[in-house]
């Protein structure tokens, strides 16, 4: 058994390890890996299953990893723990990144791990609609401010239809889900990826939609971002937790059910995962995102900077993104095992 003196020499020890490499990362050495915290950009949902599985399988503990997944509360907040340096990495939306890099928040986007956008227009397939011009005379809910609203200048040009020919209701996230189901608007603006499952299941019947991705706005979406000091500090750490999470996201999309099943034991009691095979219908969703035509047969979280540019320049125009900038200013395949 150790002495207290050398366990104190330990404790110092590790103490010292922390602040050389930041206390941005919170790093403790256990088991002789360094603890590294995640911050997901929402509550735990499909999406998220291949952080789960790669926990459980241990291919994080393979590069040295102690991982912990925390829920978030939204990229944006996500985004602003990780520039704040509370927590080291996080999931989260790469356009609200991208509009908080312009603007001098320190972060940096490492890997695009979803390249086409979820955001849609959501509606009951028993309308029969078949293109975004069907929405002419109807209402759409929407949460004013975020991506989706943002994006709807863009998805009204790039589909021929005059913005003042649809009625917009504007509602908090929450309502948006009960107030179609109640049949009090005609469409709302959300992710496809999550609820329109979450409809489904409180309505009863199938839900439809309209991608921004598929009609036009082309939008890269979820990626990891870190604060610009990790990368100078510890860039190694940065490498083997891409490693990681890439071949986690190659297992997911090869094994879905059982990466779910991984994220549903990680996260029980999560809201968005609460409807029976809710999380797998989420998942087998989000698997078609992971790469654009200009990604394909790349390795998950490459992503081209053609599709990095072609986000700035929605941005830029429809988003408020200001200056634009150059890609590399916000985006870079460095660090990921090529």
């Amino acid at each position: 058994m150790e002495n207290t003196r050398t366990s104190r020499r330990r404790v110092l020890a590790g103490t010292a390890a922390m602040a050389a490499v930041g206390a941005f990362h919170r790093s403790v050495l256990a088991q002789g890996r360094t603890k590294l915290v995640l911050r997901l950009n929402a509550p735990a949902y499909g999406e998220h299953a291949p952080f789960a599985v790669g926990l459980k399988k241990g291919f994080f503990a393979e590069q040295g990893i102690d991982l912990e997944l925390r829920e978030g509360q939204g990229s944006g907040n996500t985004i602003r723990v990780v520039a704040s340096k509370a927590d080291p990495v996080g999931y989260a939306d790469v356009a609200t990144a991208m509009k908080a890099i312009a603007t001098g928040v320190p972060l940096r986007v490492v890997g695009v791990f979803q390249q086409k956008a979820p955001q849609a227009i959501v509606y009951f397939k028993e309308r029969g609609w078949t293109s975004p011009k069907d929405l002419v005379g109807r209402s759409i809910a929407l949460t004013a401010g975020d991506s989706i609203h943002q994006m709807m200048p863009a998805f009204f040009r790039k589909n021929g239809l005059d913005p003042n020919s649809v009625r917009l209701v504007f509602m908090e996230a929450a309502a948006k889900s009960a107030a179609l189901i109640a049949g009090k608007v005609d469409s709302m603006g959300g992710f496809y990826t999550v609820q329109a499952a979450q409809i489904e299941a409180g309505a009863g019947k199938p839900t439809a939609w309209f991608g921004f991705g598929d009609h036009g706005v082309t939008l890269i979406a979820q990626g990891i971002v870190v604060h610009p000091d990790i990368l100078k500090e510890s860039p190694d750490l940065v490498r083997r937790f891409l490693r990681a999470a890439v071949r986690s996201w190659q297992y997911a999309e090869q094994n879905p059910r059982e990466s779910v099943e991984a994220l549903l034991e990680q996260f029980p009691a999560s809201a968005f995962l609460a409807v029976k095979n809710q999380g797998f219908t989420q998942w087998n969703l989000h698997r078609d995102l992971t790469h654009t035509e200009r990604s394909k047969g790349k390795i998950p979280g490459w992503v081209a900077m053609e599709d990095v540019d072609a986000t700035l320049d929605l941005l830029s125009e429809f988003g408020g993104l200001k200056p634009r900038g150059k890609a590399a200013d916000y985006v870079t395949n460095e660090f990921l095992p090529l």
